[in-house]
């Protein structure tokens, strides 16, 4: 793990801020990409708690960083501490990357964008289906704009541990959902036999045991979207016992990896070859 006062003045650097950030494939895809490219960068991780948040920020500013991805716990809250917000993450009210330029720190969303690509090759299935979204973070939050305004799915109910954050979510969201699609889901037992597609925006212990306590109300799931890339189909598969199409999250992490690389390079990410690798891994592991 990285000190945010440790930079390498002969290099590009950027990095993931988070916590916890020491399970992130982040340094990988951008480290093949910067490998392959022949480009004189640095990725590293940052752990920054939510208190910590502030004066993380303060520190980009005034070092040599040229950029920086966010993950949990901060892609809602660091929208305060930032100079300008791109349109697109201003709607969704979440910011996962930030580029800087004559100090000037501007957040962005390329959440959005891997939700898409993830999904893009079940939009027939998407048209019909009912969907399940468990959380209402920040990526919770691409992902629910992108079923409103991209798929235009059936109803979407949002289970979330606080009730607030879901009711915000979907209070912010009401000039894209005019005919009442989006719904707080006050008991994972209202949508039984409802919801066919299932998206988890939640941590993979706190997914593996939603699945385990609630199992016998989600008859009716055909289809798993996963934000996680860290989880096993098969341990998928044994808790369902039954035919189910799992999608993982490695995808969406390239695919939003790739629109940062974008941003802060004008480059285009080698990105079926970073895929290819990171599955490469998985199957090597």
């Amino acid at each position: 793990m990285n000190k945010i006062t440790e930079a390498y003045p002969d290099k590009a650097v950027y990095g993931l801020i988070g916590y916890p950030v020491n399970h992130s494939l982040s340094p990988d895809i951008f480290r093949f990409a910067f490998s392959g490219m022949n480009m004189n960068a640095e990725y590293r991780l940052w752990e920054v708690k939510e208190d910590e948040l502030s004066d993380a920020v303060d520190r980009f500013r005034r070092l040599p960083v040229k950029g920086f991805n966010v993950t949990i716990p901060h892609k809602i809250a660091v929208i305060g501490h930032l100079d300008s917000i791109h349109e697109r993450a201003q709607t969704i009210g979440a910011v996962n990357c930030v580029a800087k330029s004559n100090n000037i720190l501007t957040g962005y969303n390329t959440d959005y964008a891997g939700v898409v690509n993830s999904l893009e090759s079940f939009r027939k299935i998407l048209q019909t289906a009912s969907a399940l979204v468990l959380g209402a973070g920040g990526a919770a939050r691409a992902v629910v704009f992108a079923l409103l305004t991209e798929f235009r799915t059936g109803p979407v109910f949002i289970a979330n541990r606080s009730a607030e954050h879901a009711e915000k979510l979907i209070g912010d969201f009401k000039s894209f959902d005019a005919d009442h699609r989006l719904r707080l889901l006050p008991a994972v037992k209202s949508v039984k036999d409802e919801a066919t597609l299932l998206i988890n925006c939640i941590p993979n212990g706190a997914f593996i045991e939603f699945i385990s306590e609630n199992l016998r109300l989600l008859n009716s799931v055909q289809f798993i979207f996963d934000l996680n890339y860290l989880i096993n189909k098969k341990l998928i598969a044994n808790q369902f016992q039954r035919e189910i199409i799992y999608k993982d999250g490695l995808n969406m992490l390239v695919r939003q990896a790739a629109e940062s690389f974008v941003i802060w390079t004008g480059k285009k990410m080698p990105e079926k070859a970073v895929l290819d690798y990171l599955r490469s891994e998985q199957k090597s592991q």
